[in-house]
This record gives C-alpha cells, structure tokens and sequence, in this order.
C-alpha cells in the first residue's frame, strides 16, 4: 500500500525531492510534506506562506480507492493560500474524502473564507483531526466562526467534520444562551459595561480548578480546565479556560466586543488573561483569576507579556504577503510530464 501511495508521486511536478522518516514521509519540490499513517496521507502545508498548488487534486485522484487524505495547515499557511485551495477543490471534482485541518492556522475575524461551493466530500476540521483524543484548547476558526451572522453560521457548520461541527454548536449554544438570559441587562450597558457584568459572572460562577508542578512548568490538572467548554459546563478552569470563557461571551456576533488572549508570567507562574479594545479607542485588561476587572496597566507582577491573540488579528492587516510558486523542477522546464497511470494490480 505505502509503495502505491507513493506511485504518483515519483516523477511528476510534485516529485519528491527528499523521503524521511524511514520511506514513510517526504517533501516535494514545493516544500510540501507527505507522511503515510495506515491508509491516511498526511499532507503538510509547506512554511513561509507558500502555496499549494491546484495540481494536488491529480495526485490525490491518483490515489488507490481506500486512501483517506488530512491536509495539516499550518500556522504559517495564509487564508489566500486556504482560499485558492477551496477554489481548486469546488472547481475540480475529487474522488476522495478528504479533510482540510485549520486547527493551527491563523485567521483575522472579518476574513472571507469561500467554503459556500466546497463538495460534500471535503471537510473542514479545526479539532485536530488526527488526533484521536477530544479536543480541548482554542483556535483562531473558533473566534471567526462565532461572528458569523446566524445565516453564514448556518451554512459553514455543513461544511465541518462531525468533532468540529459539535464544538461550533456549543460554542454557538453557550454564546446566545447567555445572551438571552442576561439580554435586558446587557442591552442598557455600554461595551465597559457589557465586559465588567461578564467579567462578574464568570468570577461568582466559576472557580479555580488548580494547577500542578511538572519539573519547571506549571500545568493544568486536567486539560479540560483549559477549555472554555467545560470551563463553562463544569463550572471550574484554571486561567486560560476562564479568558477563553471570557472571549466566549463577548466575541461573538451578539455583544460583537473585540476581545482578545493575552499570556506572559504572573510573577514566577505562567498565565493567561484577556485585553478588549473598545470602540472609543480604549484597550482596557480583565484578568478573572486576580480580579483586573477593566483596567488600563498591568503592574510589575506581570512579565513576558505577549498580545499574541490581538496580533494574529491585526499584523498584517496591510496587506498579506504570499509566497508565489517555485519553479516547478530547478531545471525550469516548459514541458510537464504526464502524471503516471494508476498501477492498482503492481507494486512501486
């Protein structure tokens, strides 16, 4: 099986240039990465903002008939590079299923993602579909889903794997049921105020659920207390589950508040809080764990401050800069050999 994966790819514009890993990984000319776990073909976004180009599709028709396909997009693989690839799958038919895994790219909130015209047979994962473990965490899919309008929202779960349209609809549930609950309260607010009622109702309703000491590093007791999920549902989490519980209920197409993860050190221990960015132009910290309820500095106690959650929003908010394609082989040539004839009944 592995030498028939590896078939369409032997001489052609994705030829491989470099096999790893004991002959069951390579990478192309393109910089792309393959991997062969069973039947599951592992393909990896290559770095530094290169594309992948449309000519995928031929390798993967080529493909023996059992084979499953995981794109793994990487945190460096643009949303034009995402788009361009949904453009070639709704453009030419696949005959596989495949999964394109968004858990660890980046996404700006009002980004367009084009998955209206994407097959049913090509699925959107942001929870690490390989993984065979429930996903507990964050991604940036997560945020940009939840400003979805109720009828885009509608449309793009479709679109997901069964793990991750069961966590949109969650999240999705957690958002306007609290909304709806607290809704004449929150309408008669302005957005400082909007955030501090939050800010009140996760302190008095959920708790700390405690860390331990694992040689330097301070983690959670259960990786469930990082999200904001079973943050909310448990009603216990430690500080990135209770932020990302606080994100939950403002960053969404209801209150619409830009509110953003914020980690560094709280004196010797890492931690995680929350900046909202309102829209007089105020960037103002809430940090439920030691009750910084809405203000404008952070004090001494905190270091190794990263705004790394507002910068995937806002860096390259000038303008994106993608890699164009390489040549197609280093000695640039016009003319591209056909792909190869699938050779069900062979081995190589």
């Amino acid at each position: 099986m592995l030498e028939k994966i590896k078939c369409p790819f032997r001489d052609d514009v994705h030829r491989m240039h470099e096999e790893r890993y004991g002959s069951r990984a390579w990478m192309d000319i393109y910089g792309i990465k393959y991997r062969v776990i069973d039947n599951t073909l592992i393909i990896t976004s290559p770095r530094e903002n290169q594309l992948i180009p449309p000519t995928i599709i031929d390798h993967i028709n080529a493909l023996p008939d059992e084979v499953k396909v995981v794109f793994n997009l990487g945190y460096d693989f643009s949303t034009t590079g995402l788009n361009l690839l949904l453009e070639a799958f709704s453009n030419k038919e696949s005959n596989k299923n495949i999964v394109l895994d968004v858990t660890c790219m980046n996404f700006k909130i009002g980004e367009a993602i084009s998955l209206w015209d994407l097959p049913d047979n090509i699925k959107i994962s942001n929870t690490a579909s390989m993984s065979k473990q429930p996903y507990f965490g964050e991604n940036a899919f997560d945020w940009w889903l939840l400003r979805k309008s109720d009828g885009d929202f509608s449309k793009i779960i479709n679109k997901l794997d069964t793990k991750s349209k069961r966590r949109a609809l969650d999240l999705q549930e957690m958002a306007l049921g609290f909304y709806l609950k607290y809704s004449d309260v929150l309408d008669k607010k302005d957005e400082l105020g909007k955030c501090r009622f939050v800010f009140s109702w996760i302190k008095h309703n959920t708790t700390f659920a405690g860390c331990q000491r694992v040689g330097d590093v301070t983690v959670p007791l259960s990786v469930e207390d990082s999200d904001p999920i079973q943050t909310y549902r448990r009603g216990m989490g430690v500080c990135t589950g209770r932020a990302r519980l606080f994100k939950t209920f403002l960053n969404n197409r209801y209150l619409n508040i830009d509110c953003y993860l914020m980690d560094g050190v709280h004196i010797t221990t890492a931690h995680e809080w929350n900046e909202v960015c309102l829209k007089n132009g105020s960037r103002l910290f809430f940090d439920i764990n030691f009750s910084r309820n809405g203000v404008s500095e952070l004090g001494k106690c905190y270091s190794e401050v990263r705004h790394f959650d507002y910068l995937r929003n806002h860096e390259l908010e000038d303008g994106d800069y993608v890699r164009p394609l390489p040549p197609r082989n280093k000695e640039k040539r016009k003319i591209v050999p056909p792909l190869p004839k699938r050779r069900d009944n062979q081995e190589g």
